[in-house]
């Protein structure tokens, strides 16, 4: 059906006197959305999912106060729309996995380029495995954006980058832009670097039963086992799946963070559509001991972010030299250590 200039003005004036906000589509359409329906379906969501009951109320009947004193009535993109609905609920919560999301199936003229790698197939990022290489001095680097869930979709990708580091004397982990996951996929992931059935963590929940996570005892491609050293590389970007990861090898093998002092997203949530084509991811258990929510988990080594994978493999060629007994071998990692060399069969950064 087409719609002229006229008919769709008129569409939008009859919008406007409903209390329903317009957005311009791609296609010159009105898109609108209706504030008040989301902000009311955004509070009854929280209020039976927020996994504290009593912050759950609090936090429903401000979203509604607001909505009543017109806090969001010069919101007329949903994009802004959805960003002051965020600031509200991270504020209130001082939980920055709260989050409020307009996710259209059409581009609109108020975002018409919004799709982020992370939209698309994991195979367009490597199922979060970016680099899986060999530094010079024998040194492993993994670099891993995020943990896609569940993980028996690219467990041979994980096997292949484990493949690829299985000889090297120490080993860079890279999560200075990780944004988390799965618990599931983490577990897998962790599993290669200790040995047996562990539990990593319990999660409690408001409505339902607890969770335990657990290592796996078999996991496909090799495994870098419980002695070689580990460095992990992290910023103020690393995130959720990401901290966890950093604090569980530091606590199980002893890895030193090398950067920056992570965003700091502890907690286990949902998401869930509201009308309008928005949707609210809402936090619903957090996991019991060490809880790293609003401060971030810190570095045993600060360093910029941008030099950590650098600051890294310094740190892991000091320490190999340290434990390597071989002359010819201790030669090369002096060299490589002083850049006195050239090193055509490593990855250089």
């Amino acid at each position: 059906m087409q719609i002229d200039r006229r008919t769709a003005l008129s569409l939008t004036g009859a919008a406007a006197i409903a209390g329903i906000m317009p957005v311009q589509g791609a296609a010159g359409l009105a898109a609108p959305f209706d504030a008040a329906a989301i902000v009311k379906a955004a509070a009854d969501i929280i209020r039976r999912e927020y996994i504290d009951e009593a912050e759950a109320n609090r936090l429903a009947d401000t979203l509604l106060a607001n909505l009543a004193a017109g806090k969001y009535a010069n919101q007329t993109s949903p994009r802004g729309f959805a960003a002051a609905l965020t600031d509200e609920l991270r504020a209130q919560t001082n939980d920055l996995h709260m989050d409020v999301f307009y996710d259209p199936k059409l581009p609109t003229a108020d975002a018409p380029e919004v799709i982020a790698e992370d939209d698309l197939h994991p195979r367009f990022t490597g199922f979060g495995v970016q680099t899986a290489a060999r530094l010079p001095g024998n040194i492993g680097l993994l670099k891993v954006t995020h943990f896609p869930s569940p993980p028996t979709s690219f467990i041979a990708r994980y096997a292949a980058a484990m493949e690829m580091i299985r000889d090297t004397s120490a080993l860079v982990l890279d999560l200075t832009i990780n944004h988390g996951g799965g618990s599931d996929t983490l577990a897998y992931f962790i599993s290669y670097f200790v040995k047996g059935d562990i539990e990593l963590g319990r999660a409690t929940f408001r409505r339902e039963p607890p969770e335990v996570t657990r290592t796996l005892s078999i996991v496909e491609g090799p495994r870098y086992g419980e002695q070689r050293p580990i460095y992990v590389a992290i910023s103020g970007t690393t995130f959720s799946a990401g901290e966890a990861l950093s604090i569980k090898l530091q606590q199980l093998r002893g890895a030193t963070l090398v950067g920056q002092r992570t965003k700091g997203g502890a907690h286990i949530g949902e998401t869930f559509k509201l009308p309008f084509e928005f949707q609210i991811f809402v936090v619903k258990g957090k996991t019991d001991g060490r809880d790293w929510e609003g401060v971030g988990v810190p570095p045993d080594v600060p360093c910029e972010p941008g030099f950590a994978v650098r600051m890294c493999h310094r740190l892991a060629l000091e320490r190999t030299l340290k434990d390597t007994t071989d002359p010819k071998a201790r030669q090369v990692l002096a060299n490589v250590s002083a850049h006195s060399t050239e090193n055509l069969s490593s990855f250089s950064l």
